[in-house]
């Protein structure tokens, strides 16, 4: 048994190591390329695209918010506030109501410190103080075996499950989706604004019949506040297919972490099933009623039609951030390996980086038409009553202001 087992390891210890040349070649490969990506801006013509008038006021109600955060080490870098989310938030939902607008900044302010947790450099290891202190003590040393390199994966792997089933669970009970949960009457939004200030400012949760198990890190914890938000406005069905889509993107970002993390340079296909779920465009499509004050039902929502919306939605704003992001790659970060242009460029058999480049914006103008054929299909002719056309108007609308909104923040 003993002879079995160290085999086993020997053999994962050789195929991390075959994977970390493959990775080493094509960073190499990549050096020296100067590469030009095109305006993409005249592809969106005709799609709405603005900046949300109530963009001054957001800034000073997220003063309190941000301030509250300052302590975190997640900030020590300052990562998190050059992402500068409520010009995000602004330009993707230009026509939300102040009080909207809020609920919406807060939760996507909480999914990005969330994402920074299992980001480099520790990843999801940083949750656990225990697996923290084992990460410095072994990469305190200067050289590591190949079996050391597969049992630091195992460790990692077990690390990020933890962290992802914890966020989960805690999220389940914060939107009172679980049936045996005790459900409150929801409070009005101006009265859930003003008591989720009162949780920033004293620490305290607001879902007191909630046995907050005491391992939660902080970031986990903050969505307390907001859960309670988006109860006050959203029913038990709007929240579970919440709650189902953040589930979505938890895993699918956990799972590229871990490709990222251990140096794999994945297929583009392997690559595009992680993508539509860890871009978080499923969260976002699942938004456009809380922006909207309405309530799109699901008969609406996952219709067939519907449906290649929100897919073409997420594969439009998904190339999109590939493409502007090759800029952090150029200045040294290679974590941002796990990108579609990258893994495309080394499954190319000529090598030309350039020529990836061109066939990624053909990609996004390609599915601008699908998505513009299948919208005109929608609101073509008697479908529903005039609520229901509304409805999908509203979504529809919604979808094209986050693929314009996404481009102009970045």
């Amino acid at each position: 048994m003993a002879n079995s087992s160290s085999n086993k390891t020997e053999e994962l210890a050789e195929s991390i190591n075959a994977q970390n040349e493959e990775y080493t070649k094509l960073i190499a490969s990549l050096k020296g390329e100067t590469v030009t990506v095109p305006d993409l801006r005249p592809i969106f013509s005709g799609w709405p695209c603005g900046n949300n008038a109530n963009q001054a006021s957001l800034v000073k109600m997220m003063v309190k918010w941000m301030i509250s955060l300052l302590p975190w080490k997640y900030l020590t870098s300052q990562r998190f506030l050059t992402y500068d989310v409520p010009s995000f938030c602004a330009m993707w939902w230009p026509r939300a109501e102040l009080q909207e607008l809020y609920i919406l900044t807060c939760f996507i302010g909480w999914l990005f410190l969330w994402h920074d947790t299992v980001d480099e450099p520790l990843g999801a290891r940083v949750y656990d103080s225990r697996a923290r202190a084992n990460y410095n003590r072994d990469h305190s040393k200067n050289s590591r075996a190949g079996a050391q390199n597969s049992r630091d994966h195992a460790v990692n792997s077990h690390d990020y499950a933890e962290y992802g089933k914890d966020t989960k669970e805690f999220l389940r009970h914060c939107l009172q989706v679980i049936s045996h949960d005790k459900i409150t009457k929801p409070r009005s939004i101006k009265e859930g604004i003003k008591t989720l200030w009162t949780n920033i400012s004293t620490g305290r949760g607001l879902n007191n019949h909630y046995a907050v198990p005491k391992k939660l890190n902080s970031i986990i914890h903050q969505f307390e506040g907001i859960g309670d938000q988006i109860r006050a406005v959203y029913t038990i069905e709007q929240r579970t297919t919440l709650l189902a889509e953040i589930n979505k993107y938890i895993d699918a970002t956990l799972e590229m972490q871990m490709y990222r993390t251990s140096h794999i340079v994945t297929s583009v296909n392997t690559y595009w099933d992680m993508r539509m779920g860890s871009s978080g465009c499923g969260i976002v499509s699942t938004l456009i009623d809380l922006a909207n004050k309405i309530h799109v039902p699901l008969a609406i929502t996952e219709d067939g039609d519907i449906q290649i919306l929100v897919n073409e939605t997420n594969r439009i704003i998904s190339m999109t951030n590939d493409l502007l992001s090759l800029q952090e790659f150029s200045q040294g970060n290679t974590s941002y390996i796990m990108n579609h242009v990258l893994l495309a460029f080394a499954e190319q058999e000529h090598k030309n980086i350039q020529l990836v480049i061109e066939q990624a914006v053909d990609f996004i103008k390609a599915a601008v038409e699908r998505f513009d054929s299948t919208a005109a299909w929608i609101l073509s002719g008697p479908r529903d009553d005039l609520t229901s056309r509304a409805h999908r108007r509203a979504f529809i609308q919604g979808c094209r202001e986050n693929c314009t909104g996404n481009l102009e923040w970045r």
